[in-house]
């Protein structure tokens, strides 16, 4: 059985563990814009030094979005399923839903059923492959998480031309995008 976190910190120990293993250190942000009903959600990939290795966008435009929550969940459900299992060290937020999906998963409560089956079955997927991931919930604008609400905001625009500006300002690292499709097939 996988050691349930406590906290959702990980000290300095840990962070050095993190960084002999090659574990990731993952950004994400989910943008849902209100007044276009559109959504998108975005992931900034590290390795344990903190540098640069992929990006990914995804679009949520045909789900319903009755909050913002949903998109930030959706990002990191998504980007969690999407990476080797056991490859994250830790999965920073901006949103605090995010932290607390996590931490009641891996504290056995599972996940507000406010929330669609679909989003609920694919984090507790998504957190069950990466055991050990710590989570960190900082404030907006803090370390990764301005750029990945760039590219979130542009994939809910589904604004390739932004998101291709965006990745040659971070050095052209590779990047995957995801259309947006039906909720059905999510």
């Amino acid at each position: 059985m996988a050691k349930k976190h406590n906290k959702g910190k990980i000290s300095k120990r840990q962070q050095a563990q993190n960084k002999r293993a090659g574990l990731l250190e993952v950004w994400t942000d989910g943008s849902y814009l209100d007044g276009e009903g559109v959504a998108g959600g975005a992931a900034i990939i590290c390795n344990a030094d903190g540098k640069l290795q992929s990006t990914m966008s995804f679009e949520f435009n045909h789900l319903p979005m009755p909050v913002s929550d949903f998109a930030e969940l959706w990002a990191a459900a998504k980007t969690l399923n999407a990476l080797k299992p056991g490859s994250v060290g830790r999965l920073t937020t901006d949103c605090p839903a995010v932290k607390g999906a996590i931490m009641d998963i891996r504290n056995g409560k599972g996940m507000n059923e406010a929330y669609p089956q679909n989003l609920r079955d694919s984090l507790m997927s998504g957190v069950a492959a990466h055991p050990h991931m710590a989570v960190d919930k900082v404030t907006r604008g803090q370390g990764k998480i301005p750029l990945a609400d760039q590219f979130a905001k542009a994939a809910a625009r589904g604004d390739m031309a932004r998101i291709e500006a965006v990745i040659r300002s971070a050095g052209n690292k590779p990047h995957t995008h995801e259309p947006s499709r039906p909720e059905s097939d999510l």
